[in-house]
């Protein structure tokens, strides 16, 4: 979803019995254009029915924050389409990011969780992948400061949403 330039195919094979052959299971082409393409393209159009582009570029911090968010008409019942991405790594949600975005969520609709993909990007010196083997767990610098920019673009992108007809708020 990070680098949709890059196209890969998952197949299963059956060797023996009725049936036998190969199944194309997920197919990307490499040439998504945009978040919602990319994430289509993997995790299914249903999943991205009713996400808004999200993005920030924050000048305190020199952090640049893009991807999809659910509405707050949307969502899923589960946190699995949940995907976080540092500088195009694939890595575990920063805690309290995931907190923050998850939260403001809950305030326009508590029954379900947002399907969000966030991609935060920054010169090298901003971020310390180097916590853990997998380097899946990083830490950001400036994140206080993050955490209020992004604050105040997760409220703005809701309320703006949450005033047209036929919006709810759970």
């Amino acid at each position: 979803i990070a680098q949709p330039e890059i196209r890969f195919s998952v197949v299963a094979e059956k060797v023996r019995g009725s049936g036998a052959g190969r199944a194309t299971l997920l197919s990307t082409s490499g040439s998504a254009r945009g978040w919602r393409q990319s994430a289509a393209a993997v995790l299914g159009d249903a999943t991205v029915t009713d996400v808004r582009a999200f993005e920030l570029q924050s000048e305190s911090t020199g952090w640049s924050v893009s991807g999809l968010i659910s509405s707050p008409t949307g969502g899923r019942r589960t946190r699995d389409s949940q995907l976080y991405f540092v500088n195009r790594r694939p890595v575990d949600p920063p805690k309290r990011i995931a907190k923050l975005v998850n939260d403001t969520y809950h305030q326009y609709n508590s029954r379900s969780w947002p399907v969000v993909i966030l991609s935060f990007s920054a010169a090298q010196d901003k971020v310390d992948v180097n916590v853990t083997p997998d380097k899946k767990t990083v830490f950001l610098h400036n994140e206080e400061v993050l955490l209020g920019d992004l604050q105040q673009a997760l409220t703005e992108l809701y309320s703006a949403g949450s005033q047209g007809p036929g919006a709810s708020l759970s």
